[in-house]
């Protein structure tokens, strides 16, 4: 139990680094802008994509009123890679339990 809840607290702090620093560097890139909410209204470099009618009705499942489906996108890809970290940090090969890491810990680094 301990070890799932060091696993947790890890991924949540590698997480949280990981998603500040893309926010951080998002805002770096458009500092200029007064309202990045509405980046919409900005001429920026679009493209288009071709999807089937099925897709379309499913992607705007996960969308709210208002939201463009770059924002969708976004979200869904954000939500990918969070379960890809979780996947990573969860998986159980190769892991050493925390009791057995203690102890090698105060061997190398004695009190």
């Amino acid at each position: 139990m301990l070890l799932l809840l060091c696993k947790v607290y890890l991924a949540r702090y590698i997480f949280e680094y990981i998603l500040e620093k893309l926010i951080s560097s998002k805002k770096e890139r458009f500092k200029n802008y007064k309202f990045y909410k509405n980046y919409n209204n900005y001429k920026m470099e679009t493209t288009t994509i071709a999807i089937n009618t099925r897709v379309k009705e499913e992607m705007q499942q996960f969308g709210n009123k208002g939201e463009s489906y770059s924002e969708i996108i976004l979200k869904l890809i954000k939500s990918a890679k969070e379960r890809q970290l979780h996947d990573i940090l969860m998986d159980e090969r190769g892991f050493v339990p925390i009791e057995e890491a203690l102890k090698e810990a105060e061997k190398r680094w004695p009190k």
